[in-house]
């Protein structure tokens, strides 16, 4: 594996939902400690979840256990149990996308360990320093999500990595095209900003093996089959430009499919991406 993502919820689902899930920060430090080699990753924190001082430190310091192995992924965020449950603010869309946009700048300034000045609709910083400074001269920033008008302007702006779930390759090559063109209006090469999807597999050795799982467990799947046509399916996201191709699961987790992405399907996608 090349990377291990953790996604950014306090209470998942609606209020009142069964869903249980670990902190995204905390749960990055501890797998931060016991890994080598991986790049750790959020996917994504909602903009409105923390403080940006304490986000940049919290980020900061998990690039100092990892050895300088994070990428710090952000979105508007999206409905949350803890919004009902614990009071938690939830802005509407606009005002989460301001301080999406608000928080990148931020990140970047203080990351940069010079004095931060900046003041916005849900931020101030006042000669803001923050020490230390991550072990990356560049934390790699993930912006997720798919709006077309503001959200890929904000990806064009900051980001290093777009992530979005996997849907059609047509629809992925629309807002590729989208994003490719926000980036030239303010002068930035697009092929800098790193394709990365989201997709849902149940791999079987046979097809009706990967449908009767479906069936049975009731999981949702983009691809639900063998690994060939797993291939089959994602070699026009490689060649549509994407980079990264990221496996969502939850628990219980479902080995198998891990498995046979991980031998019978990643080794081709390398290849292909060559």
């Amino acid at each position: 594996y090349d990377h291990f993502w953790v996604f950014d919820h306090f209470r998942p689902g609606p209020p009142g939902s069964a869903y249980s899930c670990f902190e995204a920060m905390t749960t990055l430090a501890a797998l931060a400690a016991q890994t080598e080699r991986i790049r750790l990753g959020t996917l994504v924190l909602g903009a409105c979840h923390r403080q940006v001082g304490m986000l940049a430190l919290q980020a900061a310091t998990i690039d100092h256990i990892s050895g300088g192995r994070l990428e710090l992924g952000l979105g508007a965020g999206g409905e949350d149990g803890a919004h009902t449950e614990w009071g938690l603010p939830f802005p509407d869309l606009s005002h989460r996308l301001a301080a999406l946009d608000e928080s990148c700048s931020a990140l970047r300034g203080l990351w940069s360990g010079e004095p931060v000045n900046q003041e916005g609709s849900g931020l101030r910083l006042r000669d803001a320093r923050l020490a230390p400074t991550p072990v990356q001269a560049h934390i790699p920033v993930v912006i997720g999500g798919t709006g077309a008008r503001v959200l890929l302007r904000i990806v064009a702006e900051h980001a290093d990595v777009w992530n979005c779930f996997a849907g059609s390759v047509e629809a992925y090559r629309e807002l590729r095209g989208t994003l490719d063109r926000h980036c030239e209006a303010i002068g930035r090469d697009p092929s800098t900003v790193r394709g990365s999807i989201v997709v849902r597999a149940i791999l079987r050795e046979t097809e009706q093996e990967a449908l009767d799982v479906a069936a049975t467990t009731g999981a949702a799947g983009h691809i639900v089959g063998t690994p060939a046509q797993c291939v089959e399916h994602l070699i026009p996201f490689i060649e549509a430009g994407v980079g990264d191709i990221l496996i969502a699961m939850r628990p219980p987790y479902d080995r198998e499919t891990l498995t046979r992405f991980s031998t019978d399907v990643a080794a081709v996608l390398r290849q292909a991406q060559l």
